[in-house]
């Protein structure tokens, strides 16, 4: 008999890497973000190079760092503003959106959200990079030993994550 793994044996074998934009302090997080080592390469080594698109009063760098915060601390976000179905319920991938950056994973459980890739929404634009990102996501979602159902199946915000309210 094989066991699965969980999302806490994917964070010690560094297969997820669990983001803590809180930074140790008092507060625990409402929600959570794990990353895939790709989503951390990107962020590590892409994303600072990235100037803002848009007149966004934020960096793409501090955009994320802003929506970690917001998902961890359990603040109001927006559907379709912040964060949106963008596939068939059966495929269970979500976005999460800032003013220039798109980041693409899943939820394995309510609150808890795996993001797998990401990039400038203006890059996915001009590279037309919506369909390899989507696939990106489900072969990472598929190589983790994870129970089934991998993910919550739903394309509904409030059964996958709290406090978020339609725009």
């Amino acid at each position: 008999m094989t066991l699965m793994a969980t999302i806490a044996n994917l964070c010690e074998s560094e297969q997820l890497i669990w983001l803590d934009a809180l930074n140790g302090s008092s507060s625990l997080p409402q929600r959570y973000f794990y990353a895939s080592p790709e989503l951390i390469r990107w962020v590590d080594e892409e994303l600072p190079d990235h100037a803002r698109d848009h007149d966004a009063r934020l960096s793409p760098a501090e955009q994320f760092v802003d929506l970690l915060e917001k998902i961890q601390m359990g603040e109001r976000l927006n559907h379709d503003a912040d964060i949106k179905a963008i596939s068939a319920s059966a495929l269970g991938i979500w976005e999460f959106k800032t003013t220039d950056l798109r980041i693409l994973g899943w939820f394995a459980a309510y609150d808890i959200f795996i993001g797998v890739t990401a990039n400038m929404k203006k890059v996915m634009k001009q590279q037309r990079l919506s369909r390899p990102m989507k696939e990106a996501v489900l072969r990472f979602r598929e190589s983790l030993p994870l129970d089934e159902p991998k993910h919550l199946q739903s394309t509904r915000v409030e059964d996958v994550l709290s406090t978020c309210h339609h725009t």
